[in-house]
């Protein structure tokens, strides 16, 4: 496995589709993490947290401490609320068919069957 940095570009600009476990398993763990991620998505969050940033600067207020520590929490809640989203949705049926989210990227681990019964009950990502 090799550091895919085109990967890294494409998934943190466009949300990525996979149908291909080998392709999956090919790819470096920050690459499957910014796909697991929706990371294209998350973006979003990065932004508005900019403008904060921007909004504190104008106000005399800013910190890049702060602001490097708030913006990486916020791009990571969001990830994580992605995949805790998506997880739900396979474990009670939803994405099954033609349901929307399954149109624009399935994520790989689920739809490869790539789920890991733990003893305890809970589940985990296997090629995570």
């Amino acid at each position: 496995m090799h550091i895919n940095f085109a990967m890294w570009r494409k998934a943190s600009w466009q949300l990525i589709k996979m149908d291909d476990k080998k392709e999956w398993d090919g790819l470096d763990i920050v690459s499957k993490w910014l796909i697991a991620t929706r990371s294209a998505v998350t973006l979003v969050t990065v932004y508005s947290s900019v403008i904060a940033g921007i909004l504190a600067a104008r106000d005399g207020a800013f910190d890049w401490l702060t602001f490097i520590i708030v913006t990486l929490g916020l791009f990571i809640a969001h990830g994580t609320n992605n995949i805790l989203n998506d997880y739900t949705d396979y474990t009670r049926g939803v994405d099954r068919d033609n349901y929307f989210r399954t149109q624009y990227g399935v994520h790989p681990w689920f739809k490869n069957s790539g789920i890991r019964q733990r003893p305890f009950g809970g589940s985990l990502p296997a090629d995570f």
